[in-house]
């Protein structure tokens, strides 16, 4: 779900270390700060890496849920039903709390 033939996450040597240069414990630190919404100013500060460092690594965690938003599966289906609540489609008083219409009822009460 990364980047395309991104082999930044490939784990390569045996001291702990990925091809990123950062230990795993400095890895998640990073995506852990970036989960919290932190400033980049503030993780630099936290963290003690470069400003260089952080931005790159905040720019991959950002690719990852846009990649995830990308290759999503559409809605519906032969066998999925999606209903749709139409109560704002149509015409409706101040909060939403409109009248009852003939569409809003039940088939079976009919």
């Amino acid at each position: 779900i990364f980047r395309k033939n991104n082999n930044f996450w490939t784990y390569l040597d045996k001291n702990g270390c990925n091809n990123s240069g950062l230990s795993i414990g400095a890895q998640l630190q990073l995506v852990y700060y970036w989960c919290q919404d932190l400033k980049q100013s503030t993780i630099i500060t936290l963290t003690g890496k470069s400003a260089h460092t952080v931005c790159d690594w905040m720019n991959l965690c950002r690719d990852i849920p846009v990649r995830i938003f990308e290759n999503r599966n559409k809605l519906g289906g032969p066998v999925i039903v999606i209903q749709v609540d139409e109560c704002l489609l149509r015409g409706s008083r101040k909060n939403n709390k409109g009248r009852l219409r003939l569409g809003d009822l039940p088939s079976e009460n009919l």
